[in-house]
């Protein structure tokens, strides 16, 4: 258990867009992330960062190197990204994880993206509860069907503010049903549901995808219904 003093916390949801959320948006509005009409989607595998070489001991890095094309919930510590290794920080906190994370190491390829929620600011009395969040404004593929992803953690997306259930296909590779929004442009949103501290959400290659996934209501009626006939053969079995 965590305190802190002369801190008031009070939980906060990410949704709808909050004062810590427009913060975000402004906080990148200099580095030119702005999406016009039909734009498509960047940086989604995070392997953007190696455009340029990282000092293993590089500790601070600029939104533009580590995630470009990328906007995020404001706060205290959101205006640089961390790298090398996880943080202890009360606050939220975005890293990258690469091969000199002493503790991480990426989902895919060579880079992956770590968010962690937390307090807005230690420094503020009353400080509200941010849950950690990267968004992206970007044009749906018309033939896209579902949006997946590489995740560990307790994560939640969003498109246009409505969550989008999404369903384990094998791993950590997850998907949802995105094929409302085909050929639209929208807003997409990946955010950290946990409300612990140090619970981070790693994330990594998000594609839109032709493949038709199944709500995850779905998933566990198939379940069910392969533990109800394996049930019976074992019982027929047993009978026999």
């Amino acid at each position: 258990m965590y305190t802190v003093s002369k801190i008031t916390a009070t939980k906060i949801s990410a949704r709808p867009w909050t004062r810590t959320r427009k913060l975000g948006l402004l906080s990148l509005a200099g580095l030119g992330v702005q999406a016009g009409f039909g734009q498509t989607f960047q940086n989604l595998d995070f392997e953007a960062a190696g455009s340029q070489t990282i000092p293993p001991s590089a500790v601070w890095l600029s939104w533009s190197l580590a995630a470009t094309g990328w906007q995020h919930a404001g706060g205290a510590n959101t205006f640089f990204v961390y790298h090398d290794s996880p943080q202890t920080n009360l606050t939220q906190t975005y890293s990258l994880v690469d091969s000199a994370s002493t503790q991480w190491k990426p989902l895919a390829g060579n880079f992956s993206l770590a968010i962690s929620s937390g307090y807005y600011s230690v420094a503020e009395a009353n400080s509200t509860w941010v849950h950690a969040e990267i968004s992206q404004q970007g044009l749906v593929p018309e033939n896209a069907h579902s949006f997946q992803l590489l995740a560990e953690g307790h994560f939640t997306v969003y498109i246009n503010s409505t969550e989008i259930p999404m369903s384990n296909l094998g791993g950590n590779l997850y998907g949802g049903d995105v094929s409302a929004y085909a050929g639209q442009v929208v807003t997409l949103e990946i955010a950290n549901a946990s409300t612990e501290f140090h619970d981070p959400v790693m994330v990594d290659n998000l594609t839109f995808s032709t493949q038709v996934v199944p709500e995850p209501g779905t998933f566990a009626l198939l379940g069910a219904g392969l533990a109800l006939l394996l049930a019976r053969s074992r019982f027929g079995g047993r009978k026999a």
